[in-house]
């Protein structure tokens, strides 16, 4: 326990001050900068998670492959690896980064629907938001080949250093009166910068002076879990950004604000989530190479004891009490409407089931084995898309929040399973959380689709039913497991 705690203290110290940081500047640029100026932050998050397609998995291979690289003691090798992945994914991201500079006028004319700012501004400030994506995306590269190497101290040193000079800056050139592509362009810049030093910090760290030389082969070797990686997070980021797409496009502009607003809230608990990736996955990768699966058991159960202390309380205070904490969080009562209260309860439980997602597939990634994921993924997509147009048009922004709620859903039903019975857990364990989470959210948005006004009284009693039905139908096998396993043992 003492080694796992003292792994995870710099990256929940570094991600906790990124969560403070967030805590305290998203409810003052939600006062300050206007609720068109506020939702282009929703886009800014938006284009970040577009853009992480250029990925193409190389981070959590590098991740993976640099701990087993250093398990082994093959300094050339993390020197190789460093080099020739990195520029695969520099060359990818410059690629993909070039139409959206090119085009930023045509898409936002296109694609927003902004009344109070210009085009050329909003155009301007996209143009800004993609050099500061594709900045965060070689960064994220850069962070995954130290924490590869356990470097976390050194990780979220400079992670909390630019996070803090990012935010003070932006709120500086909000209190001035600059345009807001100007906002965008401090955020640009500070992304540029820090992705030239976390370069440099890595390159030393990891290579240790080694030079490292181009070899492809690298790639080759590595081709069937980089592409089913790459699966995984294309189609994962395109499922997690349908129901912003879908309430950007089809929804007033003031609309997404309010709910750029609740998903801010939301990122708190994930931000500081974000600290185990890093460390649990190389510890994992380690000790499933050494075969030894007791020790990848119970760091596993660690590592969710810890997520779920953190996780927990912000979407639990949105799930039962939305009005108190929308209200806390932004001051501003007109959050209060039910149809917004509603939306939060929808996004606060989508939230608890998604962040249990995050130390299994670390697992996934540690045993090299993605393609159950990606499969998934694959098949609910195309479901899931076609669903959430008609949903956001006839429910609204509830009916968008609603789609990655039913995701996690079939997560915890298809492939979490597997995963577990993969390295050697029994399904009991688990069955006992899967029968708990759905059977304990189901009560809370059945009272808030009740209370909500804007609904006709037949869709309310058509989604109560809809969520508790697909709430019991995903709890009685778990639950199930859980009898027989009890009369097993008598």
């Amino acid at each position: 326990m003492k080694p796992l705690l003292l792994a995870l203290l710099p990256s929940f110290a570094g991600k906790g001050w990124s969560a403070i940081l967030l805590f305290g500047s998203m409810p003052w640029f939600a006062a300050n900068m206007g609720h068109e100026a506020f939702g282009l932050l929703g886009i800014l998050t938006t284009l970040q998670f577009l853009l992480s397609f250029a990925d193409l998995g190389l981070s959590p291979s590098i991740i993976r492959e640099i701990s087993l690289a250093r398990e082994r003691g093959q300094v050339e090798l993390q020197a190789d690896l460093l080099t020739t992945l990195g520029r695969i994914l520099t060359i990818i991201a410059l690629i993909a980064c070039a139409p959206i500079v090119l085009f930023a006028n045509p898409l936002v004319s296109f694609w927003l629907h902004p009344e109070s700012l210009s085009i050329d501004l909003v155009g301007s400030s996209l143009r800004w938001m993609a050099i500061a994506s594709i900045s965060q995306l070689l960064m994220s590269f850069s962070a995954a080949a130290l924490a590869g190497i356990g470097r976390q101290g050194v990780l979220n040193a400079l992670s909390a250093g630019f996070a803090t000079i990012r935010t003070f800056g932006g709120v500086l050139v909000v209190l001035l009166g600059l345009p807001i592509d100007r906002f965008f362009a401090w955020f640009g810049s500070i992304g540029v910068v820090g992705w030239i030093i976390f370069h440099l910090v890595t390159t030393k760290l990891v290579a240790q002076g080694t030079k490292g030389k181009w070899r492809p082969e690298l790639l080759f070797e590595q081709r069937r879990f980089i592409g089913w990686t790459t699966i995984v997070l294309i189609s994962g980021g395109v499922i997690g950004q349908l129901d912003r797409l879908a309430v950007s496009h089809f929804r007033p502009l003031q609309e997404f604000g309010a709910y750029n607003l609740v998903l801010s809230l939301l990122a708190i608990p994930m931000t500081v989530l974000g600290a185990l990736l890093p460390v649990i996955t190389p510890l994992l990768a380690a000790a499933w190479a050494s075969g030894d699966s007791t020790r990848i058991r119970l760091a596993f159960w660690r590592a969710t004891t810890f997520s779920t202390l953190i996780i927990l309380p912000v979407p639990l205070l949105l799930l039962a009490l939305p009005n108190v904490a929308l209200l806390a969080w932004s001051g501003d009562s007109s959050l209060g409407s039910s149809t917004i209260l509603l939306t939060a309860r929808l996004l606060a439980a989508g939230t608890i089931l998604q962040c249990s997602l995050h130390v299994p597939w670390s697992i996934q990634i540690a045993m090299g084995d993605t393609r159950t994921n990606g499969l998934f993924n694959l098949i609910i997509l195309p479901f899931l898309a076609a669903l959430v147009i008609p949903a956001c048009l006839i429910l609204g922004m509830p009916g968008a929040a609603a789609i990655p709620l039913l995701y996690a859903f079939g997560m915890h039903v298809f492939v979490l399973p597997k995963t577990f019975s993969a390295f050697g857990m029994p399904r009991y364990e688990y069955s006992i959380l899967g029968c708990v989470l759905p059977l304990f959210i189901s009560p809370f948005l059945a009272w808030g689709i009740h209370n909500s006004t804007t609904l006709h009284t037949q869709s309310r009693i058509g989604l109560i039913v809809y969520s508790m039905t697909l709430s019991l139908l995903i709890s009685a096998p778990f639950a199930f497991l859980i009898l027989r396993k009890s009369t097993s043992r008598k």
